[in-house]
């Protein structure tokens, strides 16, 4: 991974932080998304005090705002263009979230749905000029087993009518797989 840029969203903890620790040991320069300042700080600290040359930035976002998903792709692509990199190598779409009841964001949009699937695919949509830039670049996102034998909901994919804690997650999810399948397809 040398010489390489990677961007991982919910990097604080679980997964996202044992990728982005990983990779930066590897010798990536590293882009941790996260929604809590002081988490961000303390996940480049514990990764800095491993690999204390690592290349690494954490940047603030809360992904169930758009607005901020389309603030976080400018921040990363001002970040790779002051560091010199002019691309983007890998990008893993894992935050990921739960709500026990039906929450509505700030644009309208069901919490667990806009976090789980449609920050990713805007965030992707954000950053595909740097992604189509770099010779070999990649696109992960994490999803779940639990996206198996569920179906959308077409009329009603925000669940404003029934709320299901689980299925919204499993709604959720499926759309990632759905989102990863066309853009895998495509790209």
């Amino acid at each position: 991974m040398e010489n390489k840029v990677v961007v991982v969203t919910g990097a604080t903890s679980g997964i996202g932080f044992a990728a982005a620790k990983e990779l930066a040991r590897r010798g990536a320069a590293i882009i941790g998304v996260g929604r809590s300042a002081e988490r961000n700080q303390i996940a480049a600290s514990e990764i800095l005090a491993e690999k204390p040359q690592a290349n690494i930035t954490y940047l603030l976002a809360d992904l169930s705002s758009q607005g901020q998903v389309r603030k976080l792709g400018s921040e990363i692509s001002e970040w790779i263009t002051a560091q010199g990199f002019g691309t983007l190598d890998v990008l893993v779409n894992n935050a990921g979230m739960i709500t026990n009841w039906y929450t509505a964001t700030e644009d309208g949009y069901e919490t667990t749905f806009a976090v789980n699937h449609l920050a990713p695919f805007l965030l992707t949509h954000e950053l595909m000029p740097l992604l189509e830039a770099a010779p070999a670049a990649r696109v992960v996102t994490v999803s779940s087993f639990s996206h198996r034998k569920t179906r959308m909901h077409w009329r009603d994919v925000m669940m404003r009518r029934r709320f299901n804690t689980l299925f919204a997650y499993q709604q959720s999810k499926l759309g990632n797989v759905f989102f990863s399948t066309e853009f895998n397809r495509r790209f």
